[in-house]
């Protein structure tokens, strides 16, 4: 692109010269040449703009699978994004305890790279089903002998913004990044 800019200003400067005492088939020459750079300019300018690639949330890049000057296929991953929009924790609570929770409860909780900071959310969303149910690894005897193991359901608790105003202004910048671990606590 920077090469395109440069070649229709040295085009320009050369016409410039050259309209100064020369003959009109060396000036229209001088205009073919700016013309043409003009015209490779433009059509870089409409394959940068081709090639920008819009994301469908705000967020920020967690992955870049590709580098600049890569040919990529249509379809093909460049990418992973976090959505910071819309930030969430997930917890895997005891079956014995999932009767207590509801919807909608608040929830306190701290992430081991805040230490003495505690942050809090709300129960968005129980899951129905087990993490078990989900596994790649079976939890089901082959052997046919039972044995009872604890299971534990999936619970996404929502995040307030750390810019909102419930927010510390006082207190230092936290990020949350994905696959942080902490410790949840339920008022049960």
């Amino acid at each position: 692109y920077r090469a395109a800019q440069a070649n229709v200003a040295a085009a320009q400067e050369e016409l410039a010269l050259k309209k100064e005492g020369s003959r009109p088939e060396v000036i229209r020459a001088a205009e073919a040449q700016v013309m043409q750079a003009q015209a490779e300019l433009d059509e870089i300018n409409v394959l940068c703009q081709d090639s920008v690639i819009p994301s469908p949330v705000n967020g920020v890049v967690a992955q870049k699978l590709v580098s600049a000057g890569e040919l990529v296929a249509a379809g093909q991953k460049l990418f992973t994004l976090v959505n910071t929009d819309d930030i969430w924790l997930n917890a895997r609570i005891e079956e014995t305890r999932i009767g207590q929770i509801r919807v909608g409860q608040d929830v306190a909780f701290t992430i081991d790279g805040y230490p003495g900071r505690t942050f809090s959310g709300r129960i968005y969303e129980i899951n129905p089903a087990a993490c078990s149910v989900f596994s790649l690894i079976s939890t089901e005897n082959v052997a046919g002998y039972f044995t009872k193991i604890m299971q534990r359901v999936p619970v996404k608790i929502s995040l307030p913004r750390l810019d909102s105003p419930e927010t510390d202004p006082g207190e230092p910048e936290v990020v949350f990044r994905i696959g942080m671990q902490g410790t949840i606590e339920i008022q049960l």
